[in-house]
């Protein structure tokens, strides 16, 4: 039977460096802190709208094997959201804040994964650019 050598500490030449180790330039990270803030201000200020009227009235307030079972079933009722809404409504209390945090959290998210993309896909120079 052959035995077979494998060299672990060599990294794979095709691919990018970057691809390995996720190193994202700070100044990628640091372009979306405007946007970020933007985003938390609104979600301070800006009324309640229908859709979250909606899902906080109607869907955050059923058990979690019915908000997971999607039953009743809604195209309004956004699994994921409705489950974050209902863990900090029952922590924290009700509040059109906590309702939109999720959101605001998946920003950060985003955010932080454009900045990875761009740094995989575009060439120095113009990386800022097209971050917006």
């Amino acid at each position: 039977m052959a035995q077979h050598h494998f060299n672990t500490t060599k990294k794979p030449s095709h691919l990018h460096p970057t691809v390995t180790a996720f190193k994202t330039p700070l100044i990628l990270h640091l372009l979306a802190v405007p946007f970020f803030i933007y985003v938390v201000i609104r979600a301070v200020s800006v009324g309640a709208t229908y859709d979250e009227v909606w899902t906080i009235t109607h869907f955050a307030k059923f058990y979690y094997p019915d908000v997971l079972t999607c039953t009743p079933c809604d195209a309004n009722n956004h699994i994921l959201n409705t489950l974050f809404i209902k863990v900090l409504f029952t922590l924290f209390g009700e509040s059109l804040f906590l309702a939109r945090l999720p959101n605001v959290l998946a920003f950060l998210m985003y955010s932080s994964y454009s900045a990875k993309i761009i740094n995989l896909i575009l060439p120095p120079l113009i990386k800022a650019r097209f971050y917006i």
